[in-house]
């Protein structure tokens, strides 16, 4: 476990420990982190979050629930995956809940996230094979910020489209498998990662 920390303290020099402590400008031993993380993660990010606003756009309204159905629809209590399936480098989830908080699936893209970094010396290296994550339902958003869960969502590498699109998950799909092969391309992952 030593090598996901950038700094490793002796527990006996309790007054180092907390002059550190104190010390703004103190980072530790961080590594740089290497270009080709930086650009695929900000890539990601691009890709799932565009392509939700995309669609967004294109119905010509939010896909966020109308105010009504929120409250009506509210459920702060985690949500189950009851089915997953695979479709070369893009990974579509089925909850058993229509209408998400945030808070209900935390938990899942917490996990997910995880499982797409490997630490090594305080980095976090990006493993290329997993894949772009979605599912389609409806989210609960903030009043005073409501792509604030799209955003998050999409840096942990989910794209939470509205349940309206059911009938274009076919097309989703292929969108998101080209924008995932293309970025992986242009950061330098090569090609045997595509899928």
């Amino acid at each position: 476990m030593g090598n996901h920390f950038a700094t490793q303290l002796d527990w006996r020099s309790l007054q180092d420990t907390l002059k550190i402590s104190q010390d703004h400008n103190y980072f530790g031993e961080q590594l740089p982190i290497p270009s080709e993380i930086e650009m695929i993660v900000r890539r990601r990010f691009s890709d799932i979050f565009l392509t939700a606003k995309a669609l967004e756009h294109s119905r010509g309204k939010s896909f966020y629930v109308e105010k009504e159905a929120r409250i009506r629809q509210r459920n702060r209590k985690t949500v189950k995956i009851i089915d997953t399936r695979n479709h070369k480098g893009v990974r579509r989830y089925y909850f058993d809940k229509k209408y998400l908080e945030i808070s209900s699936i935390n938990k899942i893209i917490t996990s997910n996230t995880n499982e797409d970094f490997t630490l090594d010396q305080s980095i976090p290296y990006y493993k290329p094979s997993e894949p772009y994550e979605f599912a389609l339902a409806d989210l609960n958003p903030f009043f005073s910020d409501p792509d604030k869960l799209g955003r998050a969502a999409a840096f942990a590498g989910w794209a939470i489209l509205s349940s309206e699109f059911e009938q274009n998950e076919a097309s989703i799909i292929k969108h998101l498998q080209k924008r995932r092969r293309l970025s992986l391309r242009f950061s330098g992952y090569g090609d045997e990662n595509y899928e």
